[in-house]
């Protein structure tokens, strides 16, 4: 769990993710490693992961808010509807076979991953682009109230439904349909993620109250793990503000684009070293 809340910290602060991509499987693997139920421990995986990232992401915008000053306001109305659709799909979530969303969940993240692969290249392209000239991609886009409404309900549901933030969807969306720096992104991501989060947090707090599980645990949101995770993920919360302005974010990108393909394929039990080692 210390590991786990060191990395979902760091990667918070750079990439303006939750961090779910991590905390789910992790948990999940975990919860089933100790003997918890398939179903529970996938249930419970989804919901405590939305609970560590909410405090993760509140700490992660205010620090990039003393970094910077950007502007709140297209972080706060996405956030402020995509809430609504964080709420509707965690309750999607808890009625939905676990089995079912974990194929779901191992589709979206291996597509993530490509893109997100993908967009370090573009990245690169744009950057060479812009090489020598003192110029970025402007900082002056707007966001239509009628964007924002969609786009947070849209987000705002796979957030709720796959417990990963948001960033993860927002981020692409920002910089490729509507043509947001990346830094720009990442900043209006760690506002809409923390408060998008509170959404699908209540939904599992009233969908799950009553449910016995395990010690330490209010339905499907286990305390002991969100003191534990969220203890020692906000001082890498910090850091990894810090780094966003001068690490090669391109190649991390891509490091853990590896990564999440290969958190995918086993959540569609198909491990890439179990398929090799029986070809041997």
């Amino acid at each position: 769990m210390i590991i786990i809340g060191l990395l979902v910290g760091f990667l918070s602060g750079l990439l303006g993710v939750g961090g779910g991509f991590i905390l789910v499987p992790l948990q999940y693997f975990l919860l089933n490693y100790i003997g918890v139920g398939s179903d529970l421990s996938f249930k419970m995986a989804l919901a405590t992961s939305l609970a560590v990232i909410s405090p993760i992401a509140i700490i992660t915008a205010y620090n990039h808010y003393n970094e910077s000053k950007f502007d709140l306001k297209p972080g706060v109305i996405l956030g402020a509807f995509g809430i609504f659709g964080s709420f509707f799909g965690a309750f999607v979530a808890i009625h939905l076979p676990s089995n079912i969303l974990e194929i779901l969940l191992g589709v979206t993240f291996i597509l993530l991953a490509i893109n997100m692969v993908y967009n370090s290249y573009k990245e690169k392209i744009a950057d060479y682009n812009y090489q020598g000239s003192g110029e970025g991609k402007s900082e002056h886009h707007k966001l239509p109230i009628i964007n924002s409404i969609l786009l947070g309900l849209a987000i705002g549901f796979f957030a709720g439904l796959f417990s990963l933030g948001g960033g993860v969807f927002l981020i692409p969306a920002l910089t490729i349909l509507i043509g947001f720096s990346m830094i720009s992104a990442i900043r209006i991501s760690s506002v809409f993620i923390a408060i998008t989060s509170f959404g699908g947090i209540f939904s599992y707090l009233v969908n799950s109250f009553y449910i016995k599980t395990i010690p330490y645990s209010i339905g499907y949101i286990n305390l002991l793990n969100i003191i534990v995770i969220v203890m020692f993920a906000i001082p890498l919360s910090y850091l990894g503000t810090k780094l966003v302005y001068k690490a090669n974010e391109k190649i991390l990108k891509r490091i853990f684009a590896i990564f999440m393909i290969y958190i995918g394929l086993n959540l569609l039990n198909l491990d890439p070293f179990l398929f090799i080692l029986s070809l041997l």
